[in-house]
């Protein structure tokens, strides 16, 4: 089953639909997350030269730090609950994974 030859058959427009409905969403999972961050760390390196890489010995104290900011932000504007923490210590989590190459899969 060779995908490749499939390709000279295929062509793409763009089209404009008036109807048309997109869902943005930023409701991701740890894998997600950990996903996007080390695509997104790979491109900045590649493409800009910067270096995102976390040493995995500081990814949990980075992790702590990052989260307690958060908290502190949610505490202030009186959005501090269990869904904006979960959110927020998840998100760390799996960004600073992904950045200190730690393989989660």
């Amino acid at each position: 089953n060779n995908h490749s030859n499939l390709s000279k058959y295929i062509s793409y427009s763009i089209a404009y639909e008036n109807n048309a409905v997109v869902k943005h969403s930023h409701n991701y999972g740890l894998l997600e997350i950990y996903s996007r961050a080390k695509t997104e760390s790979l491109y900045y390196k590649k493409y800009f030269g910067y270096n995102l890489s976390v040493p995995w010995f500081k990814v949990f104290n980075k992790i702590f730090h990052l989260f307690a900011s958060d908290i502190k932000w949610l505490k202030k504007n009186k959005l501090l609950d269990f869904k904006e923490i979960l959110f927020s210590f998840v998100t760390h989590l799996g960004t600073q994974l992904a950045r200190s190459h730690i393989k989660l899969r």
